[in-house]
């Protein structure tokens, strides 16, 4: 059961105040699924080409941390090389997202 997971924000639909809202985007076996995270971000300080924040985002370091959070409350930690199936594809993924 491989999945991968990564965290992308839809430029495409922004919010009223201007800031686009991060989703999980899970695939597996060719099929995509979208969960909201509950967070937007400014469309300046993230980087939609890499999937990530800018360096230069101002609270960069909180929004990481919501992020992660997150992350590991969708998928304990301590299934996270079950569920994704490879360790090493396990760890990269995880440090994709952080």
């Amino acid at each position: 059961m491989n999945a991968t997971i990564s965290v992308v924000s839809w430029k495409y639909k922004p919010l009223s105040n201007g800031e686009c809202p991060l989703f999980f985007q899970i695939s597996q076996k060719g099929r995509r699924k979208y969960q909201s995270m509950g967070i937007s971000v400014d469309p300046s300080f993230w980087d939609f080409k890499e999937k990530r924040l800018k360096p230069d985002c101002p609270n960069g370091e909180y929004l990481q941390k919501i992020i992660l959070d997150k992350i590991t409350s969708q998928l304990p930690v301590e299934r996270w090389y079950d569920i994704i199936g490879e360790k090493t594809v396990a760890d990269a993924i995880m440090d994709r997202i952080v």
